[in-house]
């Protein structure tokens, strides 16, 4: 109902006074927690953590008090659009809690909690590429040593076989005689 009536609100171009959206902010804050009752249980501490996670779109949750309606406890610059996405958000959640679509958190998650699991969890994976990143270094120190270089070793060296200095290189134009200006022997220094 809530939602229809901002949208219709925008819709028609109708901006309520500041105070009358404060108070509209305020209110539907109100109905929340009065509606999931914190401290009944830790299930419901833990989803109006939850709930205000969204809310402080346009309540200032360190200022907001059920009990007494104070006009600082609404953002500054909230609007209509602001509490039309506000109210979605938590329709939406709401309502994927209710049929099971999200699952439901089993402590209250702080700021500090969700920076330190976060930390946890790069920490890990940069432990995890450390270790895939020395097994790759070791495996290849390993094949450096044997100098196979990770293939199957040949039976013989590429240096291995004798040439005829005589003979014309099959790569280049001319033999080795051509490229030395004589014979073989000239190239010595005794002919």
């Amino acid at each position: 109902v809530k939602v229809r009536q901002v949208e219709d609100n925008i819709a028609g171009n109708l901006a309520a006074s500041r105070i009358d959206l404060e108070k509209y902010i305020w209110k539907t804050a109100r109905v929340v927690r009065m509606l999931i009752r914190p401290e009944a249980s830790t299930a419901r501490e833990i989803f109006w953590a939850e709930c205000k996670g969204m809310l402080k779109k346009c309540v200032v949750i360190e200022s907001f008090n059920a009990g007494i309606f104070r006009s600082e406890s609404v953002n500054r610059g909230a609007m209509e659009t602001d509490v039309l996405k506000m109210l979605k958000e938590l329709l939406k959640y709401t309502k994927g809690r209710q049929s099971g679509d999200i699952k439901a958190p089993t402590e209250i998650l702080t700021v500090q909690a969700a920076e330190k699991r976060k930390r946890e969890i790069l920490e890990e994976r940069e432990k995890q590429e450390e270790g895939a990143m020395r097994k790759k270094f070791f495996k290849e120190d390993r094949e450096w040593a044997s100098g196979t270089g990770g293939k199957e070793a040949t039976a013989e060296r590429w240096d291995a076989e004798e040439s005829d200095p005589e003979e014309e290189c099959p790569d280049k134009e001319g033999s080795a005689r051509a490229r030395t200006g004589g014979s073989a022997a000239s190239a010595t220094g005794s002919e």
